[in-house]
């Protein structure tokens, strides 16, 4: 087999165009399967898909001057859509939208090793080295949910993860299968060309560039991270952090973990009778910004979860210290006490605002 294709500008198009769809659809499809299964949401699939190309396909088999071969086109009918989509379907249920679509752009990694291992395709150094390195950042992002170590929500999240790369794995064996032995499924003609588009398709490893912005901001930021006021602001951070634990414990709030030991808490509002949800969309009519945020062993969905999860390097940034820490957790506390209640949330907005004032975002 000859190695992969000369024009390599034009398969990275095709696989940034690739990833971006896949990085949209990740989120989308994840969202449909809050209101339906993995197994139904591929039946439907694969219906539509049916109805939309079997038109198609008589049309090419009656013009093909060689019939196909229906036990291949089975072969690949199968590895190509309900072996490789269940498991990403499954995967995307389980695991977080932004590491379900960082997995599923690095389907091409294995199309490439599989090249290398079962067409005889050629790289350079420099593509070994990416390959390598593409290698280690997929593990590192598969194993990521051990390394976070959130019991039972990171278990959920690791067997998510595995069934994505194992989609990403069937459907290599799905590109390699039709290229290795085309001739009998497609005819002479489109044997010729399917390698080409393959090789378009795929690129080897992943690309990236020595980017001057992304360069000088973090020159920008090692600078700083070596001046000593840094460290005074990171000890800071965690101040704030602990103090906001411990007011909000005083208010009733459960803390996950027991508390924090970084820049963050997470906040689990069972106990509050308010979901995550209504709790991010009232703190923000107040003028309070957070997030709403699933916590271990989470009862509700993703999109309206038990949780909410706040940090202290903004407000530390604008000059806050304990003092505004113990009136934040006040504000946080009589909003949520009165969600529903305009006039309460209106006065906290208003009392929000007065503090700020004295904490300008920029001081130049």
């Amino acid at each position: 087999m000859p190695a992969l294709s000369k024009s390599r500008s034009t398969a990275y198009l095709f696989l940034l165009l690739n990833t971006v769809l896949w990085g949209i659809a990740s989120p989308i499809i994840k969202y449909s399967l809050n209101f339906t299964t993995p197994s139904l949401f591929l039946l439907y699939r694969y219906i539509i898909a049916t109805l939309v190309f079997f038109p198609f396909f008589l049309l090419h088999r009656s013009r093909s001057p060689q019939p196909m071969n229906l036990k291949h086109l089975l072969i690949l009918a199968l590895l190509g859509t309900p072996l490789t989509l269940l498991p990403l379907f499954y995967g995307l249920s389980a695991t977080t939208s932004i590491e379900a679509s960082l997995l599923v752009s690095s389907s091409p990694i294995f199309t490439v090793i599989g090249g290398i291992l079962y067409l005889n395709e050629k790289l350079t150094r420099k593509e070994w080295r990416g390959i390598l390195i593409a290698v280690i950042g997929t593990l590192l992002l598969t194993l990521e949910p051990v390394f976070s170590n959130h019991g039972g929500l990171s278990l959920t999240s690791m067997k998510g993860n595995l069934l994505i790369i194992t989609s990403n794995i069937i459907w290599s064996a799905f590109l390699i299968f039709s290229k290795k032995d085309p001739p009998n499924m497609i005819g002479r003609a489109g044997a010729r060309e399917l390698p080409k588009k393959i090789d378009k398709a795929v690129f080897p490893g992943f690309q990236g560039g020595p980017h001057e912005n992304n360069i000088a901001a973090k020159a920008v930021a090692f600078k700083e991270a070596l001046q000593p006021e840094y460290k005074k602001y990171a000890q800071q951070v965690m101040k704030n952090a602990k103090v906001l634990e411990k007011e909000l414990k005083k208010y009733g709030f459960t803390i996950c973990f027991g508390g924090t030991e970084n820049h963050l808490l997470l906040v689990d509002l069972r106990n509050k009778n308010v979901t995550g949800i209504v709790a991010e969309k009232a703190l923000d009519k107040a003028g309070i910004t957070l997030n709403k945020n699933m916590i271990p062993d989470d009862p509700r969905k993703p999109w309206d979860p038990s949780g909410i999860r706040l940090g202290t390097p903004a407000l530390t940034t604008r000059g806050m210290e304990e003092r505004e820490m113990e009136v934040i957790a006040g504000f946080i506390n009589q909003v949520i006490d009165n969600v529903n209640n305009k006039k309460v949330i209106e006065e906290i907005r208003r009392q929000v605002l007065k503090l700020t004032k004295n904490f300008p975002i920029y001081r130049y």
